[in-house]
């Protein structure tokens, strides 16, 4: 694609008492100014309805950070008419007499010469003005906005040291993306937008782009990584997804950037500024925070935007001035960086995808949708362009999928499931078709249908095709008789001659192995947890023979009145079983990173001859209902289980026993991270249980998959000596 060339106009706002100056100067206008006055520009104009109540990322209760001089709430985008008006009134009271025939000159030139026009606004010295939303600058009688074009407007700080302006020849463009979601603080589903952020990477991804996260956004871990890049594989972009808030008692902005506990820890802009400027490659910040724009009405530089500009940490910052949606987030993301690697300057690619996201609000009917007017352009260098890479035509002819791969188009699939293991951030659920695995082996566990045509025989209960478990024991043990149903199924999960499958030691081998994949993420992520709605010990039988070391946690379905309802801990040291413990309040939480196997509904495996696990209507009632899991299990196990994408396997929704279970563990909160389900041949009937919570269906053979997910898995950089066998 041809770089669009520019013609300029430098628009200049100063203060003088009462009244502005506007001075433009360009070589198309020459140099002229005019003078407006400060009542012409209505500041009390309001641009945004109140706030709704919402579960926007941004506009979460506040905990404790709404108090004192900080706020975190901000605005969302004004309605279309709203900001026409403001645009217009923009437009008459500041572009007026000799400012807009310049304008207007540069604007005819620009479209005779074939190029576009660039409005450098120099706010500095006026910055009560650089919080207003320029970019809905409104022209009539064109009736159109400036900026939904390739027309550019930049904030330009003036500033006495100049930038040294260079291209980058070389690819890959690295990007370090700052994932911050700190405990204290709303919550926002950043691995949610990181992921969004990497699909995006994937869509235009060429081999000339490298995204690289910092899992756990401490200062010192931001310094550590600077510094181990510093000489080697540079960073070009800053890429922070997270909290931002503006302290108005200190007039400067500030990120949420995590303490060593995972707490808030306030970091100024100035402060982050000093450190990013330590890493002299960086040439471009992207601030996807809220507030992230905003500045003091007294102060030019005092935002977060505007003072990584003055702090020299990079020539040019992207921040955001609204909320901006997921859906808006990925589409800016793909169209602003697949335009930079075409060789377009940062304000081109901020136009493109300012573009990109207004058309794709006119295709979903909301044409009276202004999201596009969110991002915000700072440059402290004249010249905003950032690479100068060979081109290349498409991704395919880059990286071609082997034809003879049987699951290529699964590709994208198991990088993103890779990803969020090696990030510490992916759980494995395996139900009761995980045996139907190996098919041909003999004897082995029964799988869902099959043991309820079991049960249904066993108790002389009506089977059909389909029927449920849960309905089906519940029916077995009446009346009174819970004893000899659990003695019709312990032979049929309990038998010595079942063998472990492919798809237990895969799981094996990856809870041994990822304590040692080389990535720096927060410790506690690294623990692996697998959980299991199976009942038969496989799983367990080959982490004894893997792991070694390692927890089980199992429900307690019937016991004693103190056990009932809770969980039993058995922990496993060197494939050795210690005494099994009752998990209480005292005892819950776990001081280890050892691997965890939680068995929800409960094992086969004799604890107690009196500890049984659920299986019956009443004893599902009884788990979904009785205690809240965060009291009867670990808060480790909980954290990951909430902040963690799940892997479905072998699992099937159509049991309302099992989305139960799943409501149990995301209580009223969906998922925020992306999930799968693996299942082959998924029929209509289950696919909308399935979609009605959030988990996209993987239509693949299961042994197939795992095949596929194993050939794919990186090598393991060994650091210990594997244990003996």
């Amino acid at each position: 694609m041809a770089r669009i060339n520019y013609k300029e106009i430098d628009v200049k706002i100063e203060r003088d008492g009462k009244r502005y100056e506007v001075s433009a100067t360009s070589d198309c206008g020459g140099n002229v100014s005019e003078k407006f006055a400060a009542a012409e520009l209505d500041f009390d104009f309001v641009l945004t309805d109140e706030p709704k109540e919402t579960t926007d990322r941004h506009l979460l209760p506040l905990s404790n950070l709404n108090k004192d001089n900080l706020s975190l709430i901000t605005t969302r985008p004004p309605s279309l008419m709203r900001a026409q008006d403001f645009g217009q009134l923009l437009f008459k009271v500041v572009f007026k007499g000799s400012v807009r025939e310049a304008l207007t000159l540069c604007l005819n030139q620009a479209k005779a010469e074939n190029t576009q026009l660039r409005i450098r606004l120099n706010l500095t010295k006026a910055p009560e003005l650089a919080s207003l939303p320029w970019e809905f600058l409104f022209r009539v009688p064109q009736n159109t906005f400036f900026a939904r074009s390739y027309n550019s407007i930049v904030r330009y700080l003036e500033l006495e040291t100049p930038f040294a302006e260079s291209l980058l020849e070389d690819p890959p463009l690295r990007i370090l993306a700052v994932v911050s979601n700190p405990e204290g603080a709303p919550r926002l589903d950043v691995s949610g937008e990181l992921e969004k952020l990497q699909d995006a990477i994937n869509q235009v991804d060429d081999g000339r782009i490298v995204l690289e996260p910092l899992y756990k956004p401490t200062i010192k871990a931001l310094r550590l990584r600077l510094h181990e890049h510093r000489a080697s594989d540079p960073y070009h972009v800053f890429h922070f997804i997270g909290h931002g808030v503006f302290d108005s008692s200190t007039n400067e902005g500030k990120l949420l950037f995590e303490n060593e506990v995972g707490g808030v820890n306030q970091i100024s802009a100035q402060s982050l500024g000093e450190i990013l400027a330590t890493h002299r490659s960086l040439r471009l910040a992207i601030i996807n925070a809220c507030e992230g724009a905003r500045i003091s009405h007294k102060d030019s530089y005092s935002g977060v935007a505007q003072t990584l500009l003055r702090s020299e940490a990079a020539p040019t910052v992207v921040a955001m001035q609204y909320v901006i949606s997921d859906n808006a987030a990925k589409i800016f993301a793909k169209s602003f960086y697949e335009d930079l690697l075409k060789g377009s300057d940062v304000d081109t690619a901020v136009s493109l995808a300012r573009m990109a996201i207004s058309d794709t609000e006119q295709e979903q009917g909301r044409s009276n949708s202004i999201e596009w007017g969110t991002p915000v352009l700072y440059m402290r260098a004249k010249d905003s362009r950032l690479v100068d890479f060979p081109s290349v035509s498409t991704k395919e002819e880059i990286k071609v999928v082997p034809a003879t791969s049987p699951n290529a188009p699964l590709d994208g699939h198991y990088q993103d499931v890779i990803r969020a293991l090696l990030g510490g951030q992916l759980v494995p659920f395996l139900g009761l078709n995980v045996n139907l695995f190996d098919q041909k082996a003999t004897p082995r566990p029964p799988a869902y249908d099959e043991l309820v045509r079991r049960l249904a025989e066993f108790s002389r209960y009506p089977y059909h095709p389909g029927g449920l478990l849960a309905g089906v024991s519940q029916y077995a043990q009446l009346p009174n008789n819970l004893a000899t149903l659990y003695d019709e199924l312990d032979p049929l999960f309990n038998d010595e001659q079942f063998k472990a499958t492919n798809l237990h030691r895969f799981w094996a081998r990856v809870a041994r192995e990822q304590t040692l994949y080389p990535t720096d993420i927060d410790p506690k992520r690294k623990r692996f947890l697998v959980v299991t709605t199976n009942y038969d010990a496989l799983l367990e039988q080959e982490f004894i023979k893997t792991v070694k070391d390692f927890h089980i946690f199992s429900y307690i379905a019937e016991g004693t009145d103190q056990e009932r309802g809770k969980f039993v801990r058995k922990v496993y040291h060197n494939g050795l079983g210690g005494e099994p413990i009752l998990v209480e309040l005292n005892n819950k939480e776990l001081r280890d990173e050892l691997p965890v196997i939680l068995k929800l509904p409960g094992t086969i495996e004799p604890f107690n001859s009196k500890i049984r696990f659920a299986i019956t209507e009443d004893q599902y009632f009884d788990l979904l209902t009785n205690r809240e899991l965060t009291s009867i299990l670990p808060s480790q196990v909980m954290t990951k289980l909430r902040g963690s994408h799940h892997l479905f396997m072998g699992c099937t929704l159509s049991d309302w026993s099992l989305r139960g279970i799943f409501y149990r563990i995301w209580e009223k909160a969906w998922p925020s991270y992306d999930s799968w389900a693996i299942q082959k041949g998924v029929t209509d009937f289950e696919r909308k249980y399935w979609e009605a919570c959030r988990v996209k269906l993987i239509d693949v053979d299961l042994a197939e998959y795992i095949t596929g997910l194993a050939e794919r898995l990186p090598p393991v950089k060994k650091s210990m000596p594997e244990k003996d066998d």
